[in-house]
């Protein structure tokens, strides 16, 4: 009997051995057209073991046994977590980075008449991107404005304001150019910009862009206080063929002092319930879009 428990303690020690020797993971790390990715780093999840990739995009780490996850990260793409299992042994693990979006590489075109980065716009350009917009869900667009810098908002009413970024704010101050989808968004015969008029919905706002400067070579002569251009989602940019959405928001809203004295000098306050839907749909392969808000 003896023997045979020293045989079985023998190999109980070296199965214990070998199991917890490291394994080699080892790879490529590819970009979202299958070109490789030079210099992505490569780190065991949790620790300080890592590598970089080659000018191939090949990598080649030794990890522990008790590893789980891969972490890849690279300038300008979304990080990716792989599973492994090093009880498999050395495995070959091929990673597709997806790119992200950089705030310095964002294109505009409210500034002159083609497409360019917002670097090289010849104007002073904000832009309310759509992260930040379906986060701050609101009543009117012109409350995202608000953190823009440059940009003066007056309130006029429980969902109304009024926007001057280059002049004097008033309650009928209507010098900014106000442009939805590349059309004139004021009401022409008052000359105001009664922005809670907007035929749209907070599901349906793509960006907006404000041109804290002189926009003439887009616009025209009106253009000479700045413009707000709000943008809205396109169905022939989305990739599933049918999309809807629903939402429900409500607030609370109290009017500053600024409106006390167009009403006797008190304030006023009330419940805002704003229920939305959008639907939209891409037919024949993506020559034909529609949406309805």
């Amino acid at each position: 009997m003896k023997p045979r428990i020293l045989l079985s303690a023998i190999f109980i020690f070296i199965s214990a051995f070998i199991f917890a020797q490291d394994v080699t993971i080892s790879g490529k790390v590819l970009d979202d057209k299958k070109q490789p990715l030079p210099g992505a780093t490569v780190l065991v999840k949790g620790t300080t073991i890592g590598a970089t990739t080659g000018d191939d995009g090949s990598y080649s780490i030794v990890v522990p046994a008790d590893a789980k996850t891969l972490v890849i990260s690279y300038i300008g793409f979304d990080n990716r977590q792989i599973a492994i299992d090093p009880a498999k042994g050395s495995t070959v693990v091929n990673v597709n980075m997806a790119s992200s979006d950089i705030g310095l590489n964002q294109v505009v075109v409210s500034a002159s008449k083609r497409k360019e980065k917002v670097l090289d716009a010849p104007a002073s350009i904000s832009v309310i991107g759509t992260e930040k917009l379906e986060r701050n869900i609101t009543t009117s667009p012109v409350e995202q404005l608000k953190s823009t810098p440059g940009v003066d908002i007056m309130r006029t009413g429980l969902v109304s304001s009024n926007v001057v970024i280059r002049g004097f704010n008033n309650i009928f101050s209507g010098a900014v150019l106000n442009v939805v989808d590349n059309r004139i968004g004021s009401v022409p015969s008052l000359r105001i910009n009664a922005y809670q008029l907007v035929p749209t919905s907070n599901l349906d706002y793509d960006r907006i862009e404000v041109v804290r400067g002189p926009a003439s070579a887009l616009y025209g002569p009106n253009a000479t206080s700045g413009v707000v251009h709000i943008m809205t989602k396109s169905p022939l940019d989305q990739k599933n063929k049918f999309e809807t959405t629903v939402a429900m928001t409500s607030g609370f809203t109290v009017l500053d002092k600024d409106y006390k004295q167009f009403n006797n000098g008190s304030n006023i306050s009330g419940n805002i319930i704003n229920p939305e839907i959008r639907h939209s749909g891409r037919l024949l392969d993506g020559k034909l879009g529609y949406k309805v808000s």
